[in-house]
């Protein structure tokens, strides 16, 4: 496992064509994805739930 940097298009999937493009780091080994409001908001995607998560951060 490991993180990737990556430049991607976001979308809403009920508007295809309106994209933005973000730089974003990709860890491999995680389930969720994380964007931020703003960028969702932009794109017109509105939340189904609000869930809460933490982040552990473990220094090697």
């Amino acid at each position: 496992m490991g993180f990737v940097r990556v430049r991607t298009g976001l979308y809403n999937p009920l508007q295809p064509e309106k994209v933005i493009e973000v730089d974003a780091i990709v860890d491999m080994g995680v389930v969720y994805s994380v964007v931020r409001r703003d960028i969702l908001e932009k794109l017109g995607v509105k939340p189904l739930r609000r869930r809460k998560f933490r982040a552990f951060w473990r220094i090697c």
